[in-house]
């Protein structure tokens, strides 16, 4: 039987040593459809987020119009 070290090398992935595992409560998203920031898809979720803003700020300063006819 391999050790934790051993298996992750193994595995190749060796730096997983150090990965941080959040509880089962953190997955799946919240009833406003948010993941929790503790975990990536949320971390991803506050970066779209943050980028969606920009580009409408940016949009919205240089007079560019969106939508349909």
């Amino acid at each position: 039987m391999l050790g934790d070290a051993d298996a992750l090398a193994a595995a190749g992935c060796p730096e997983a040593k150090d990965w941080h595992i959040a509880s089962d409560d953190y997955y799946g998203t919240n009833y406003q459809a948010e993941y929790d920031p503790h975990t990536i898809a949320g971390q991803a979720q506050q970066l779209i987020k943050k980028q969606e803003a920009h580009v409408a700020k940016v949009s919205r300063l240089s007079g560019a119009t969106t939508g349909t006819n």
